[in-house]
């Protein structure tokens, strides 16, 4: 999982469209024939091509989500939503198995195995991405928004065109990034070890954009 969390990709030009296509064509070919239950059993057998395309659409699937970047992403719920749907049909290519034989069958259990594998890891990931987001990298950027937006206040009331300066509010501002600061001071070293990089901008942190108001 350490490695997982270290993943840096670039952004590709239509990756969600195609992951979203991929779904599609996934809940379609199992609803046709129908989900295995747990009190009858599996469904009625689809055609073996259509198995073995299933097959190629979901190891393509695995592909397509890996290659994207956690951190740029503003909403994690389309990607999670992909995985929790893969890893419900894999019972499903389970029970086509009678349509498979020699290599074609070794390989769908390989790939049943291995995608069960990475289900697991992609939503253990998605936890650890959460629970990062909310108890470290969010608060992170807010601390600094607040120390910006605090040193903005005094440079205004050090500017103010009457010559009269707050002295109550110079304090609240200075009070307000010491405090800001001793709370960054903390989140840094929690960041890195996450991350595995040093914290350098929250416009590279998707939940930090997401959760910011800011024009800059």
């Amino acid at each position: 999982m350490a490695d997982e969390s270290k993943r840096v990709y670039g952004r590709r030009m239509g990756m969600g469209a195609r992951i979203l296509s991929v779904v599609a064509f996934l809940l379609a070919a199992s609803s046709a024939s129908g989900e295995p239950d747990a009190g009858v059993g599996c469904p009625k057998l689809v055609e073996r091509d259509k198995v073995l395309k299933m097959v190629a659409m979901a190891a393509d699937l695995i592909k397509l989500v890996s290659s994207q970047t956690l951190q740029s992403k503003r909403d994690l719920t389309t990607m999670k939503e992909t995985v929790a749907m893969l890893a419900s049909k894999l019972p499903f290519l389970k029970c086509q198995e009678p349509s498979l034989s020699g290599k074609e069958l070794a390989d769908l259990q390989a790939f049943e195995a291995r995608a069960q594998t990475w289900t697991t890891s992609e939503a253990a990931l998605f936890d650890a991405e959460e629970k990062a987001r909310l108890e470290t990298i969010v608060p992170l950027c807010e601390a600094l928004w607040t120390i910006d937006d605090a040193r903005a206040e005094i440079t205004r009331e050090k500017s103010n065109p009457s010559g009269v300066v707050d002295l109550h509010e110079l304090h609240v501002a200075g009070e307000a990034i010491q405090n800001a600061q001793e709370k960054v001071a903390r989140l840094r070293p929690r960041y890195l070890a996450f991350r595995h990089h040093a914290f350098s901008d929250w416009h590279s942190e998707g939940a930090c954009v997401a959760a910011s108001t800011r024009t800059e």
